[in-house]
């Protein structure tokens, strides 16, 4: 088990390592994008003040505020009802901005006259963004596009309108707020108002065309109920007179004469059975006596009375029972027609006192400013200036991916920076103490008496080696030694002299040498003429001509080409003490330099020191970075920048 559990243990040492943020090198970067950052904020609110200032048009509002009487009684075609509760405002707002009344508005003030709202009476001009726009969409549809007529430019003003107003409601209360915002202050009030008023005049016109339609409704359907009620009155009448039919009364007595009438019935049976039983003495078929008679005559009579008493309760029943139904009808029309006659009056008096819903609590006065924010605007474009030159700044450090410091050059090579030469050089204090760092860097590097020949170079551009060359030679001179540079950049050369005429003796190679009172050294400046130059540099005569300069100067400093192009250097190097590779700082980068260390490294010619060119000391001091010369000695790609 706890070998089982020990496996899944995690290694915390092989986790992956977060960086930390490096608050100290966005900082050094942010400070040397600066002058970024500063001219795209500079940019920014210049274009935003242009805009503001000078483009942008100015936008004035004017408010008007309504009071909408949600409890207020409204006319409807079923008579007279409650108007509803809050939610009544958002129908308001809709009545507001509805294509009727703004039409209304749009007539009342002629606006379609107005360039602000009719666009169409404003020219496109050709080169314009709608000009163009206009043009391109004629040629890909390939036709024109036809002028608009009355009605488009109609429903274009109505939608023109509409964007300049807005309708808000106020939480918890019955109040709208009509905003209209325009390019004159005159014009949002007389919007706002004339909006108020025609809204108004709309909802007596809309009371008034309501009272009239319920009016009319009211009227047919009363006028209906009343004759309904009129014939179902009358044939209650007709059928009271046809069936003859009486009161309950009535129907009682009848009830009462057909139970006396079955009682006396039942005495004369009951009489004629007993005399039935009295006159049966002996024989049989002796005929009845006159008494016998008398009672069967009695009982056919009230028989027949009782008969007659019974279809006259089941007639009267019936027609009563018909008589009730049609009273209940004619009752329950009499109930609508006497309420649609109450609603009909009620809406005759509300009619007569047309009154909108609505009123005015506060007319627009004369619109303020609210358009252009010009103050927004320019911390808006001030602060998007900062963003895109922040953005700027890093996307230009990660595109510089040079060699910034001496320390980072040391570590990319394994080799010792000798010096760091000023971007300004011209600068004498210095540029001066930078040359005599290179001077001791040099002297100390080798032996004094092994450092005659010193050659400059680089890697595929002119790094500053040529300076370094006269800057060493200056520094030479001034502990009092004799010092030839000789630029070695034979190529490019457009100096008089032919070095292959010179080291052959064809041609005068004192008079070639020249001394240079600024740097205090004696300057050769020669051409290949026919020959190549590495031939040149690889010749007998050369190694003999440049013996006898050693013979003549102290040292020989040759401000080689760069190293990559052309095996001019390579060859140079093989006849010199000391090699120093010059590196513009911020430019040159890692693999420029390996390359040309690998190349002089093969031609048994190694690098001495490293030189770092177009220093800004300001910076590098701001950087936390050293100045001076760095005494690394790193393995060749120790480290990278």
């Amino acid at each position: 088990m706890t070998h089982h559990n020990a496996g899944h243990i995690l290694d915390l040492s092989q986790a992956a390592r977060v960086e930390p943020l490096d608050i100290a090198g966005m900082i050094i970067t942010l400070w040397r994008g600066k002058w970024v950052i500063l001219l795209s904020t500079v940019a920014m609110l210049l274009l935003a003040g242009y805009y503001a200032f000078a483009i942008a048009s100015p936008r004035y509002a004017a408010t008007t505020t309504l009071h909408v009487d949600t409890n207020r009684f409204a006319i409807t075609e079923n008579g007279v009802s409650s108007a509803g509760g809050t939610g009544n405002l958002n129908t308001e707002v809709a009545i507001l901005r509805s294509r009727h009344l703004l039409e209304q508005v749009v007539d009342t003030l002629n606006l379609q006259t107005d360039p602000a709202f009719n666009r169409y009476l404003t020219p496109v001009a050709q080169w314009s963004i709608t000009g163009l726009r206009n043009q391109m969409r004629d040629w890909l549809s390939g036709s024109t596009t036809p002028a608009p007529d009355q009605a488009a430019i109609r429903a274009k003003t109505v939608e023109n309108l509409r964007n300049t107003i807005s309708i808000q409601t106020q939480r918890d209360s019955a109040v709208l707020s009509i905003t209209a915002t325009t390019g004159k202050s005159e014009t949002a009030a007389t919007i706002a108002n004339t909006l108020a008023d025609l809204y108004l005049v709309d909802q007596i016109n809309t009371q008034f065309s309501t009272s009239e339609t319920a009016v009319t409704w009211l009227s047919e359907k009363v006028f209906e109920l009343q004759i309904e009620l009129a014939e179902k009155e009358n044939a209650i009448t007709e059928l009271i007179a046809r069936a003859q039919i009486g009161d309950e009364a009535t129907l009682d007595a009848i009830s009462r004469q057909a139970i006396e009438t079955d009682n006396r019935l039942q005495e004369a049976r009951a009489a004629l059975t007993k005399l039935d039983d009295g006159t049966q003495v002996s024989a049989t078929g002796t005929s009845l006596s006159a008494d016998s008679q008398q009672l069967s005559n009695q009982i056919a009579a009230l028989e027949l009375y009782r008969a007659n008493l019974s279809a006259q309760l089941a007639d009267q029943s019936a027609s009563l029972a018909q008589l009730q139904h049609l009273r209940r009808e004619a009752d329950a029309t009499r109930v609508l027609y006497e309420t649609f006659l109450s609603r009909l009056q009620d809406v005759s008096l509300q009619s007569g006192l047309s009154a909108p819903r609505s009123r005015i609590l506060n007319i627009a006065e004369p619109g303020t400013y609210v358009a252009p924010r010009k103050m927004l605007i320019l911390a808006m474009a001030g602060l998007l200036g900062v963003a895109v030159g922040i953005m700027l700044a890093v996307l230009q450090a990660a595109r510089r991916t040079g060699i910034r410091t001496a320390d980072a050059l040391a570590d990319a090579t394994g080799l010792p920076v000798m010096a760091q030469l000023p971007a300004k050089w011209r600068k004498k204090p210095p540029v001066k103490d930078a040359a005599r760092t290179l001077r001791a860097a040099v002297l100390l590097q080798a032996a004094e008496d092994s450092a005659q020949t010193i050659l400059c170079t680089s890697g595929l551009v002119d790094d500053g080696q040529k300076d370094t060359a006269f800057l060493l030679g200056q520094a030479l001179h001034d502990l009092g030694r004799s010092v030839l540079v000789f630029d070695g950049d034979l190529r490019n050369s457009k100096a008089n002299g032919d070095l292959n005429a010179i080291i052959k003796g064809a041609q005068d190679g004192d008079a070639m040498i020249h001394s240079d009172r600024r740097w205090g050294v004696d300057v050769l400046r020669t051409h290949a003429g026919n020959a190549h130059p590495a031939d040149l540099f690889c010749s007998r005569n050369f190694n003999m001509f440049l013996n006898r300069m050693r013979e003549r100067y102290d040292h020989i400093i040759i401000a080689a080409p760069p190293v990559l192009p052309a095996p001019d250097t390579l060859v140079l190097a093989q006849h010199s003490d000391a090699v120093i590779y010059a590196v513009q700082c911020d430019r040159t980068k890692p693999e420029t330099i390996r390359a040309g260390q690998q190349a002089l490294e093969g031609a048994q010619a190694p690098i001495t020191g490293f030189v770092l060119t177009g220093v800004d000391i300001r910076k590098q001091k701001t950087a936390g970075a050293s100045i001076w010369p760095s005494g690394k000695a790193h393995p060749i790609g120790a480290a990278t920048l």
